[in-house]
């Protein structure tokens, strides 16, 4: 059966007598046209365990003006009920639930956007205003009766756990329930009038619209505050995106002007050296000497990503990063004002599922809870795990222990690269080292993340927060903090620690120690490690989550081509993917992980906003695509801006400049030239000054170790020790620790002016603009001029009809 039920509710009582919803001939014509939820049932519900509850649950509705349908589809198993409040009761329980639906918002308080005819749609042309027709819009119909679902009881006391659509759902009583879309998406050029839904496909889900505004409005009329704040951040971070991307252009063509043009004195010494470098291990049929020279290429293509332009971009970026904070805190604040959510306070809710448990956790209990879900997360980055690995014991976790299998594979491509008697591979080694490394590190990322995404959700469960509040700001926090390490533990190694551990002594092919830089440096590596994970994992699977679905849903339709029966709407939104309460959570991570990426090592890679912003313009149309026709319609929330992502941001923000500081710092070997190039005044020699003496005979076993022509046992290696005829043979110069006190004075004085002039800069541009202030002061004082407006004009209409005031004189009689 299919189609539209009479409206009776049968199968929904003890007895087999149909209860009939009591309608009138208008309201019945209503509500054949318009549906606001759906409520998914089993058709076999009566003859489950759960058939009272139901029962109780739908007479709850319906005494609070709940109008409800019973209808079929063409799945056989389900049932739907459709819900409708009318208009009669929708005031009263508006005020119930303290929304206000009489309050159109402050749309008059503009939004900065780019303000040129050709960025923006007809929706957008007028600030895209929606004015109220004398009812509630569609969404607070919604928000409306989704709180009441959660508040309808279906037990015998009020005292009782038995209540929530919530509830009803994890005991098995209910299917889904979910919201229902104003209309098909679908929509004809001819049309003459356009659903909300049908715009948004048109004017904003649109990939053809990539370079216009977007209409933040009537986002949040239709779906919420929640992604509307979401699409208004990742709007204004690809507007900030523009001008950093032309600068990091500009410094990488610079860099290529710079790598054609200039004589730089390192890479000729590089190039014309017939220094051997000291082999990466001491034993093996892989530890080879080489010569310097080998490195001529990769060093001189260094110069494109380590030069004093790409340092000048990486301050330029921390200005940037926190100008983008400040500029998103002042958007935020206007926009919590033209949606009437500044004063709105996330209520502290207590969940079904608390109640559930206990009403009272002991102190020690959810002490010992918390203790638990927080170790769990730092195991799963640094569980101890210990492996006598010749010569030490190492304690990884599980991120830990993924980045350093990476190492393990980089060490032993590099390794069979040595011993290699092609050319081409000899020749691009570091390429193909580098990308290998950088797939094998992407593919532990996406596995990893299906991973951890399940597992903060569990943790949090076993804290078991009061308030959804708590638990949704747990989960989230969680979910970052296992990101942030499964993104960046790799990126950190490869600019901090890899080539640290080198000795000449005592270094197996299976070692940490055997993993070397350049002598110019590690930063040839980090820029192609980055360059691959921004392309790749988030280009390429942007490329994939649009086109996938559409392959498999022609097949679909291939298979199901005989079938001629068109489903209803209510069923067609059923089978569309489901939208959970973290509908966006997945999308602004990986916003928040590319946000750190772009503003972390952007001194390696001044491209990096560039492919971040082409990106996130096909990211932006792909989320807001999906959202309007693949996804039924999210239930909404109220939500007073981006929450705990901003806390995250602003860390994200302040740790990048640390963090340049340290790559400007350490990574590069900025500060050392500037040493010798001080001394020297040049850097001819500057490569031999870098090297150390090291000599085989003391240490290594020469019978597996290739040496020169002449036999000769000495040999060059990174770093600053003492030769070995010197009495303090092997050990660190003063020279090097003069050179790290330097390196720490430049990070000191590179944080502190950068977080000086910063917070100058924030005091300067307040949150709230004067325009704005001066909008909400006139908003306030706007009622009692209209009233002093109003007595002068009754003023001067009496003045107009000649009438006088009656002057009465009163004599006090002593």
């Amino acid at each position: 059966m299919s189609g539209t039920d009479i409206v009776k509710l049968p199968g929904l009582t003890s007895s087999d007598e149909s209860v009939r919803v009591d309608l009138s001939e208008d309201f019945e014509n209503e509500l054949q046209s318009r549906c606001d939820y759906v409520i998914v049932l089993k058709k076999d519900i009566k003859k489950t365990n759960y058939f009272e509850f139901v029962q109780k649950y739908v007479q709850y509705l319906q005494e609070r003006g709940i109008e409800i349908e019973l209808v079929f589809g063409n799945i056989p198993e389900n049932v739907y009920l459709k819900l409708h409040i009318s208009e009669r009761f929708i005031r009263q329980l508006a005020d119930a639930y303290e929304i206000d639906i009489e309050n159109t918002g402050h749309y008059y308080f503009s939004v900065s956007s780019i303000n040129l005819k050709i960025s923006q749609t007809p929706v957008t042309l007028n600030q895209d205003l929606f004015r109220r027709q004398g009812e509630a819009t569609n969404l607070e119909r919604i928000l409306i009766l989704y709180r009441l679902l959660n508040d309808a009881r279906f037990g015998d006391s009020r005292f009782d756990n038995y209540y929530g659509i919530l509830k009803l759902q994890s005991i098995g009583a209910v299917v889904d329930h979910f919201p229902l879309h104003d209309g098909e998406c679908e929509y004809s050029e001819d049309s003459d009038f356009l659903n909300d839904r049908q715009i948004l496909l048109k004017y904003w889900a649109n990939f053809s619209m990539w370079y216009k505004e977007q209409p933040l409005n009537l986002i949040e009329k239709y779906y919420g505050t929640e992604v509307a704040f979401y699409f208004a951040w990742l709007g204004l971070y690809n507007f900030m995106l523009i001008p950093a991307s032309a600068i990091g252009v500009f410094s990488f063509l610079m860099s290529v002007i710079y790598l054609v043009s200039s004589h730089d004195d390192r890479i000729e010494e590089i190039c014309n050296s017939k220094i051997m470098m000291c082999p990466p291990c001491s034993q093996g049929h892989s530890c080879v000497l080489y010569p310097l020279k080998m490195e001529c290429y990769y060093s001189r293509m260094t110069l494109l990503f380590d030069n004093f332009g790409n340092y000048l971009f990486a301050i330029f970026m921390s200005f940037w990063a926190t100008a983008f904070l400040n500029m998103w805190k002042r958007n935020e604040k206007i926009l919590k004002i033209r949606w009437n959510v500044e004063h709105v306070v996330s209520k502290s809710e207590t969940r079904v599922l608390f109640n559930e448990t206990s009403e009272y956790t002991p102190m020690k209990i959810k002490a010992a809870y918390y203790c638990l879900s927080y170790t769990m997360c730092l195991l799963l980055v640094f569980v101890p795990t210990f492996i006598n690995f010749f010569y030490f014991l190492v304690q990884i976790g599980v991120v830990v222990l993924v980045v350093f299998g990476v190492i393990m594979y980089r060490i032993s491509i590099a390794a069979l690269i040595r011993v290699s008697q092609i050319q081409y591979i000899t020749l691009h080694s570091l390429l193909i080292e580098s990308v290998t490394t950088a797939l094998l590190q992407l593919f532990f990322i996406k596995i990893y993340a299906r991973f951890y995404t399940p597992m903060s959700v569990w943790l949090t469960q076993l804290e078991n927060p009061r308030t959804q509040l708590e638990y949704d700001n747990s989960v989230i926090f969680k979910r970052y903090l296992l990101s942030f390490s499964n993104n960046y533990a790799a990126m950190f190694y490869l600019a901090f620690l890899k080539g640290r551990f080198y000795s000449p002594a005592h270094t197996i092919v299976a070692s940490v120690r055997a993993d070397l830089c350049l002598s110019v440096g590690c930063t040839m590596a980090l820029c192609i490690q980055l360059v691959v994970i921004m392309l790749i994992k988030s280009l390429l699977g942007n490329i994939l989550t649009l086109f996938i679905p559409m392959i498999s849903q022609r097949f679909k339709k291939k298979e199901k081509k005989q079938e001629q029966t068109v489903s209803p709407q209510w069923e067609r939104e059923f089978l569309l993917y489901p939208t959970g309460r973290y509908l966006l959570t997945s999308e602004f991570m990986d916003m928040i992980i590319q946000y750190g990426f772009v503003t972390f090592f952007v001194a390696v890679f001044p491209l990096a906003p560039l492919c971040a912003l082409i990106n996130n313009c096909l990211q932006l149309r792909l989320d807001a695509y999906e959202l309007v026709t693949r996804y039924r319609r999210p239930i909404p929330r109220r939500n007073p801006g981006i929450g705990l992502w901003n806390n995250i941001i602003e860390s994200i923000t302040h740790l990048s400049i640390i963090t340049n500081a340290f790559v400007l710092a350490f990574t590069s070997d900025f500060v050392a030239r500037e040493i010798f190039k001080y001394r020297h005044n040049s850097l001819k020699g500057y490569i031999q000054s870098a090297l150390s003496v090291y000599d085989m005979k003391d240490t290594l076993k020469l019978n597996d170790v290739k040496l020169r022509d002449n036999n000769s046992t000495i040999c060059h290696y990174t770093a600053l020790r003492y030769p070995p005829d010197h009495p303090r043979k092997y050990e660190l110069t003063n020279e090097y620790w003069f050179q790290i006190g330097m390196r720490l004075l430049c990070v000191i004085v590179f944080e502190h002016v950068i977080f000086l002039t910063n917070g100058i800069f924030s005091y300067l541009v307040p949150d709230v603009s004067q325009k704005l202030k001066e909008g909400i002061k006139h908003e306030k004082t706007k009622p009692y001029e209209l009233k002093k407006a109003t007595m002068e004009k009754n003023a001067t209409q009496r003045r107009f009809l000649g009438e006088k005031a009656k002057v009465v004189i009163r004599r006090n009689v002593s």
